[in-house]
């Protein structure tokens, strides 16, 4: 299979910096500008349902009342030491191994799933290390949550992991985490890159004549299919990487579960008090969230890299 012009007009040194300059600038600005509703997924999906109403709008009140909008931008430090080297990482693992799968033949409907997958894990290397401690840091100041200060910025955060967990306490729910993010790169990519050709076609517009617009509405497209069915998965992942980290004020633990926790326990647990219902938490803050953020993404790295690319 040809490679496609973009690869043969750019030397490939040059190709992987426009790769993780663009990966980079992109994640940081989408993540910047999306992380208070991150904030607010991460309460619906973990305050229990004695201390306050799983209610984005609830929620979000009650953090303006209580700690104004700085509370919604609680662990925003790791988002700004994680989030460059993370984006640049899962972008260029996206391209090269999109580029390797086609060179080998690889099906051009297939490569952008395979390419996920794998852009997935290796992102996931400095992606896990992040949520631990944002995750953490976010539900500091939540109904219930007890604020004992050991989360309460960047330096205290990764210095408790550290004491109380050691390094593996930083990839805690690395694997649930890929499970649940690598479909979601799988179905993202693979949306997205079926809606760009579709719009291509309907505008008339060849690949280097793609645009922002065209690719904002692909990066929707495959953003809102990808997020809602990765939630349950993305809901687990997220209480397990608290669990036993964060205490309320009546319960030892976010699910008050008194063994070892486990991704089945938890599972089990939050069935048995809300029903298959409960799996979907904050599917809608989720959509409100990670669409924009995936969108955005997409959108400015696409640009920035036919910009960056008529440079070299």
């Amino acid at each position: 299979m040809q490679e496609t012009n973009a690869y043969r007009s750019v030397p490939l040194v040059s190709l992987y910096a426009v790769q993780l300059i663009s990966g980079a600038l992109a994640g940081l600005i989408a993540d910047s500008s999306t992380h208070p509703l991150d904030t607010l997924r991460v309460r619906v999906q973990c305050v229990r349902k004695d201390h306050c109403p799983p209610s984005s709008f609830q929620l979000f009140k009650l953090c303006l009342q209580h700690e104004s909008w700085k509370g919604l931008y609680r662990g925003f430090g790791a988002v700004v030491a994680f989030s460059i080297p993370a984006h640049a990482l899962y972008f260029a693992s996206y391209e090269n191994a999109k580029r390797a799968l086609e060179k080998r033949g690889v099906n051009e409907e297939i490569s952008p799933t395979m390419a996920g997958v794998a852009a997935e894990f290796f992102g996931g290397l400095l992606w896990t290390p992040q949520d631990v401690i944002k995750q953490r840091s976010q539900l500091q100041g939540a109904p219930g949550v007890i604020d004992d200060g050991k989360y309460a910025n960047l330096r205290r955060s990764v210095q408790t992991v550290w004491l109380e967990e050691g390094l593996r306490g930083f990839y805690r729910g690395y694997f649930i985490a890929f499970f649940s993010f690598a479909p979601f790169s799988a179905l993202y990519f693979s949306g997205f890159e079926w809606s760009r050709k579709i719009m291509q076609r309907i505008l008339r517009k060849s690949e280097e004549e793609s645009n922002g617009f065209i690719d904002l509405v692909a990066g929707t497209v495959g953003g809102s299919l990808a997020t809602v069915l990765t939630t349950p998965l993305d809901v687990l992942k997220t209480r397990y990487q608290v669990e036993r980290s964060i205490q309320f004020d009546s319960s030892q633990t976010v699910f008050n579960i008194r063994s070892r926790p486990s991704i089945t326990r938890i599972a089990f647990q939050l069935v048995k008090e809300e029903g298959i219902v409960g799996l979907f938490r904050g599917v809608g803050i989720r959509l409100v969230w990670l669409v924009p953020a995936a969108s955005i993404t997409i959108t400015i790295y696409e640009n920035l890299k036919r910009n960056l690319e008529k440079f070299l």
